[in-house]
């Protein structure tokens, strides 16, 4: 069983029996690598590319400030590990679908791929560094979420989503929040067709559509904070108290109900001057 220490960011699981664990290094060691492209062979420690079947760490090598990863083809890692900068420092990681079907684990960053986690995952934020979702996130293993609040949140930008898949468990332990922008006609959302679990402390979910279609449980000192459903009651209300006003202000002005005679009469001729059924006596 793998486990997380929630003090501080787990290392890197070790590579299986046959596979490479690769880590990123960019152009520190060699000055001929390109220090961007995943498949220059001399970005990573060991020399080589990753593949099917092998581990992945991306964190700023010595000495630098910013890791910018791009062109990642469609792989299937064992493990991923990725651990973002300060502040003004950052890890970015920009290419096609990466599948991880053991150790998943980011503590900041950004990930601008399709990226489903089959495995045993965790969105940690002890460290304070942002999170940032630019691609859908499958969730079909199980995946915790950890002190990842505020600054060390996770914000999934617009029209990604956060998708729990069917068989699929996103845990939520302490304050954790998850952010952006819900606007416009697709907006950034979670989606829970599996299971989503608030153990301790609270989960908000803010200014982010949330879908919730599968089992949601809340533990003894658990809180699921939704601020779309506290804007939906708003405008429940608002929408209600209103038209009862103008409902009101009609009823004063020109009345809401035709007197007894043109209801006998019919609407259709006394209202409109038409009749509807010409032939009804024929």
């Amino acid at each position: 069983m793998c486990a997380v220490s929630l003090l501080g960011f787990a290392p890197a699981a070790s590579a299986e029996e046959g596979s490479t664990s690769y880590t990123w290094i960019g152009n520190t060691q060699d000055p001929a690598a390109d220090n961007t492209s995943w498949g220059d062979e001399k970005n990573w420690e060991p020399n080589g590319t990753p593949k099917d079947g092998d581990s992945v760490v991306l964190e700023l090598p010595p000495g630098r400030c910013a890791a910018n990863i791009t062109g990642a083809p469609a792989v299937e890692l064992s493990n991923f590990t990725m651990q973002g900068g300060g502040s003004s420092c950052g890890v970015a990681l920009h290419g096609q679908h990466i599948t991880v079907t053991g150790l998943f684990q980011w503590n900041g960053g950004t990930i601008d791929a399709p990226l489903t986690m089959d495995g045993i995952g965790s969105i940690m934020g002890t460290s304070q560094k942002l999170k940032v979702l630019q691609q859908t996130m499958d969730v079909t293993g199980t995946l915790t979420m950890t002190l990842a609040s505020g600054d060390g949140g996770l914000r999934i930008e617009n029209p990604n989503m956060l998708h729990i898949k069917p068989g699929g468990t996103f845990i939520s332990t302490g304050s954790n929040d998850i952010t952006f922008l819900a606007c416009c006609t697709n907006p950034a959302h979670v989606l829970n067709e599996g299971t989503l679990q608030v153990t301790t402390g609270q989960l908000r979910i803010k200014a982010v559509q949330f879908d919730q279609h599968g089992e949601l449980k809340i533990g003894g000192g658990g809180e699921l904070l939704k601020d779309q459903a506290v804007a939906a009651v708003v405008v429940i209300s608002f929408s209600f108290v209103a038209t009862l006003i103008i409902g009101k202000v009609i009823d004063l002005v020109i009345g809401l109900r035709v007197d007894e005679s043109a209801e006998d009469e019919g609407l259709d001729l006394s209202q409109h001057a038409e009749q509807a059924y010409i032939n009804a006596g024929v």
